[in-house]
Order: structure tokens, then sequence, then C-alpha cells
């Protein structure tokens, strides 16, 4: 996953401020290896067992990092809990 060249802007950034934001705060919550497995799973579209492979880890604790970050991004982007923290 390469920067993008100057005058190119990221996806995050063509999205707008409010995903810049949302982006950041998952950056906030999510482990290196929980934000890790996601982009591969995400973004290149790896499945779980070529996950394993890449990270070098086995195909059930790559299950257990996906689960554990689409908990902790529900609970970090749900509207609500944006509300409490401002």
């Amino acid at each position: 996953m390469s920067e993008p060249d100057d005058g190119e802007q990221s996806e995050t950034e063509a999205a707008g401020p409010d995903a810049q934001r949302r982006m950041a705060k998952l950056r906030q919550v999510l482990s290196q290896a929980e934000l890790e497995v996601v982009l591969l799973y995400s973004v290149e579209g790896l499945s779980p067992r070529e996950i394993a492979q890449v990270v070098r880890r086995s195909e059930r604790v790559v299950h257990t990092l996906l689960q554990q970050a689409k908990r902790k991004a529900r609970e970090a982007l749900r509207p609500d809990a944006r509300r409490q923290r401002q």
C-alpha cells in the first residue's frame, strides 16, 4: 500500500473530512495487528486464509482479529459514542 504521488489524493482524502475523521478514529482504537488484517481484508480483498499466510499467523487468529476490529469499529463509530466524547 503505497502513498499517493504528489498531487494525488488518497481515497480517504478524496472521500472528505468525515471519512478522514472516521479513519483517524479507527487508527486510534484498533491495534496494529487489527488494522493490518482489516486493510488486507477490506482494501486488498484477501481471504482470511490468504491474510494468515501474509501475516504468518493462524487463520483462527486472523478471524479473531477481524471480529475484534469489527466490534471496536462499531463501538467507536456509533453516532451516540461520538456525541458522548465531544
